[in-house]
């Protein structure tokens, strides 16, 4: 059975230095042979991320890709969010830009669905001193 060598980690540029450092962790111990970790930070504007993640979907057709971020309010959480949201956006980014009418592709899907079960990894995952949250509600 072969099985494409790809995984991405996407770590936001906003992100405080806790994500960046667990990012960074992460490329130094490696996930093993068989995975081919590529780390990008994603831009903290629409347009930018849009454009960015079109490239790599594009390019390197990842198998699985994780954003590693760390949201200002947050302290020892870690978000399994199960879906992502085309819709609901009404925070204008670094540039001042927000999407029309609050969507980041207007011919796109309502939601993406992550493959993963997020909520039974939620019940078996268990770090100590850090609360984990299982959500369908991303960025919410």
């Amino acid at each position: 059975c072969f099985l494409p060598k790809r995984c991405l980690v996407i770590r936001g540029k906003g992100d405080a230095c806790v994500a960046s450092f667990c990012v960074q962790e992460m490329s130094k111990l490696g996930l093993g042979e068989n995975i081919d970790l590529h780390i990008m930070q994603l831009p903290v504007a629409y347009q930018k991320a849009k454009d960015l993640i079109c490239k790599i979907w594009g390019t390197l057709q990842p198998l699985l890709t994780v954003h590693v971020g760390l949201a200002s309010s947050s302290k020892a959480i870690i978000i399994l969010e199960q879906c992502g949201k085309n819709k609901g956006y009404k925070e204008m980014d670094v540039c001042g830009f927000c999407p029309e009418d609050g969507c980041c592709l207007l011919e796109g899907p309502e939601k993406i669905e992550s493959t993963i079960n997020m909520k039974i990894l939620w019940k078996n995952i268990s770090v100590e001193g850090i609360d984990v949250i299982y959500s369908r509600d991303a960025g919410r």
